[in-house]
């Protein structure tokens, strides 16, 4: 009787794989994969507070991501630096501990010093930057990072237009930078241009600019409005002036190795999602944020001041000049750039 149990137990779950298998191929046959057992993760890290555009976008990303790979690849989003400084997640990626890190292009400088061109103080305004960024000059900085990283610049967002904002000094002139600290990125060619306006610019992160202002570390700092309210800047220091001296480029960026691991259906999933992301809902988004960030900043007690912008542009062929003599791969890019005009 035992036996006769077990063998009937045995028959009836053969015929039950049987089935299972039969329904599988012929899902197979008719186009439908079955899903995937295991998901993914890819883990993408950035610098701006989790209110900023930049996180939105992120999000956005792994949503189309997910949408696109029908869940088989998720992406955690890391913002606020909690994955380290700009400098602490490209190495990361390169080094394959992190997939996918977002930041702008003037960090990057030290590592490409032709990326400096990007961040040169008044060359080009948003609209041109994109312009240029989706042609010949886009892709050659992308292909010369990727040879010299082993990272893929995948889309080119905005970081934006950067401004002035200061404890206590009104910015009208480039005389009225002087002897001020001023905090700025790790990037060469913001340090010649401060000095050239006059100011003593001090090298700090991103992540220590709230306290560097609050402790008098420096008199002032330089970024787009949207991240000085999103960083709640406004709180420590009340005099913005609306210098707009240079146009930021945000680099989404991949690494190589991992992307050309994926299926190609999947490869092609990743650029997909993070130009419409990036490219198109970003920029979108920052237009609208920026918009309303000098009037958010005024809300709050910040005095905003316009600039004699010629002012500060007069002075700037010089550092221009001075960047293309120690950088000379970068001179073909800026002529593009100026004959764009």
């Amino acid at each position: 009787m035992l036996t006769n149990s077990r063998t009937r137990w045995n028959l009836d779950g053969l015929r039950r794989w049987v089935a299972a298998l039969l329904a599988t191929m012929v899902g197979i046959a008719g186009g439908v994969i079955p899903p995937a057992s295991a998901t993914t993760t890819i883990k993408l890290g950035h610098l701006q507070a989790p209110a900023n555009h930049q996180q939105q976008a992120a999000m956005r990303f792994a949503e189309l991501l997910a949408q696109k790979t029908k869940g088989q690849y998720e992406v955690k989003v890391f913002p606020a630096a909690q994955l380290g400084s700009a400098r602490d997640m490209l190495e990361a990626v390169r080094q394959g501990n992190l997939e996918m890190t977002v930041f702008g292009s003037d960090l990057l400088e030290p590592i490409l010093p032709a990326m400096g061109t990007l961040g040169l103080p008044y060359i080009w305004d948003r609209e041109r930057a994109h312009k240029l960024l989706s042609g010949d000059i886009g892709r050659e900085l992308s292909d010369r990072f990727l040879t010299t990283t082993g990272v893929r610049i995948v889309a080119w967002g905005d970081l934006g237009e950067q401004s002035m904002l200061t404890t206590r000094a009104t910015i009208r002139v480039p005389d009225d930078l002087k002897g001020l600290k001023m905090r700025v990125p790790e990037v060469p060619s913001t340090v010649a241009a401060f000095r050239v306006w006059g100011a003593n610019p001090t090298v700090i992160t991103f992540a220590e600019v709230y306290n560097a202002l609050q402790t008098g570390v420096v008199d002032g700092a330089v970024m787009p409005p949207d991240l000085m309210v999103t960083s709640r800047l406004y709180e420590v220091a009340k005099q913005l002036s609306l210098t707009r001296h240079l146009f930021l480029p945000l680099c989404v960026m991949i690494s190589d190795k991992f992307l050309r691991a994926q299926p190609p259906d999947v490869q092609k999933a990743i650029l997909d999602s993070a130009r419409e992301a990036f490219e198109i809902y970003d920029r979108e988004l920052y237009l609208k944020v920026s918009g309303q960030a000098a009037a958010e900043m005024k809300a709050k007690g910040v005095t905003i001041t316009e600039p004699d912008r010629e002012a500060f542009r007069k002075l700037v062929p010089v550092v221009w000049r001075e960047f293309v003599e120690k950088v000379p791969d970068a001179g073909s890019i800026l002529k593009a750039v100026q004959a764009a005009r």
